[in-house]
């Protein structure tokens, strides 16, 4: 697959998964994500596995996703930060 396309599948994928938690279907947003090698969209794909942990509870997991998806891409730490914060004790 070429560069682009493999962005837009990406792209597609981390969309699909958003779409899927909004349907409170988050196991699927998980295993959706799981099945491909994220490349350079890493972290955004680490902040929707998290956003997937906390609707299923999982607390522990979300933070490690958070914190995962902060490391890999820093943009977005005060808004994964925020949502670490939800999370609770």
């Amino acid at each position: 697959m070429k560069s682009a396309e493999q962005e837009v599948f990406l792209i597609a994928r981390v969309r699909l998964a958003r779409v899927l938690l909004a349907q409170e279907r988050a196991q699927e947003a998980l295993n959706l994500l799981a099945e491909v090698d994220p490349g350079t969209m890493a972290a955004t794909y680490a902040e929707v596995q998290g956003d997937a942990y906390a609707q299923l509870g999982q607390v522990e997991q979300a933070r490690a996703a958070y914190e995962r998806a902060i490391n890999l891409g820093p943009g977005n730490a005060g808004f994964i930060d925020l949502k670490m914060r939800g999370l609770g004790s």
